[in-house]
């Protein structure tokens, strides 16, 4: 009894470890089978819905998924068409090429945490980045701290005077 509870605990955590390690291709793969309707059948139809994810996906990861994925459309339409899980395609696929598992989303900073004085000008542009904010004029490491502070207080929803 003791070993089945323990094979059981040990497949869960190698299914938690395949889903952080292949989030991405889980992530894209998933909203693509969502659009899948019974009637897409075909291995076209299916690699059609593909083409039309990969053309309207907005985010970095996404299409680096979608470049890695295109020249191996048929490999991973066959196993949608067969009604394969998207752990079980993403599994697959990372066999042929490790790329795909390899692309992870970025942690989002929590900006309430961040002293921005003690960042460097690197790490707060990357954090402006992934906000989507640009520092346009900023030259000086007290530009972009000035910047840091205003998303700062824009994201905690009260603006204060700097």
């Amino acid at each position: 009894m003791k070993w089945l509870l323990l094979a059981i605990i040990s497949l869960s955590l190698v299914q938690l470890s395949v889903q952080k390690e292949c989030e991405v291709c889980i992530n894209v793969l998933g909203q693509i089978q969502k659009t899948l309707t019974p009637q897409d059948k075909s291995l076209e139809q299916i690699e059609a819905k593909i083409t039309q994810f990969c053309e309207s996906a907005t985010e970095d990861k996404d299409q680096r998924l979608c470049y890695a994925i295109d020249t191996t459309k048929r490999e991973v339409s066959k196993p949608f068409q067969n009604g394969l899980p998207v752990e079980k395609i993403c599994d697959r696929l990372k066999k042929k090429d490790a790329v795909i598992c390899a692309l992870q989303y970025p942690v989002k900073i929590d900006l309430s945490t961040i002293d921005a004085g003690s960042l460097r000008v690197k790490e707060i542009q990357k954090i402006l980045g992934q906000y989507k904010k640009s520092c346009t004029g900023c030259i000086e490491k007290s530009d972009y701290v000035k910047a840091l502070k205003e998303l700062q207080a824009e994201s905690s929803g009260t603006k204060q005077e700097l």
